[in-house]
């Protein structure tokens, strides 16, 4: 029987992605013979190819972060997050050999945006501006 949750449990995570984004037919069927050919497993494993550079280079400074005390819901105080330390950043991909572009630093903001709101417990969708107030 096809189309049971035993069929969706075996398609790979990219084929399911593809298909939820509304790819034709033929578009699914070359994710899926991409997903084979690669053997479905890596360091970008769940990443899209065009997203992997910046993924990997938020990886490389992703504790640069500026933290502030805030008062928690019972009592005390927890962490929240306000943003990356961009100078930190920048020594930090200088370091690395990585010349920041203005589409890296795009990249890493919208990395940085997504993040902080994950950091900070709030849900966000794919397609949510980020915050006023904040740069990222």
């Amino acid at each position: 029987m096809s189309g049971g949750l035993a069929d969706s449990a075996a398609e790979p995570e990219a084929v399911g992605d593809a298909r939820a984004f509304g790819l034709d037919a033929e578009s699914i069927e070359k994710v899926r013979r991409w997903h084979r050919s690669t053997g479905g497993a890596g360091p970008r494993d769940g990443v899209w190819r065009g997203n992997a550079e910046i993924v990997e280079l938020f990886l490389l400074v992703a504790t640069q972060w500026r933290v502030v005390n805030v008062p928690a819901a019972r009592g005390g105080l927890r962490a929240h997050a306000i943003g990356l330390d961009y100078a930190a950043v920048a020594a930090g991909l200088a370091g690395a050999g990585v010349r920041a572009t203005p589409e890296l630093w795009r990249g890493l903001m919208i990395m940085e945006a997504a993040a902080r709101d994950a950091l900070n417990g709030l849900e966000r969708s794919d397609d949510a501006p980020p915050r006023a107030g904040h740069r990222g």
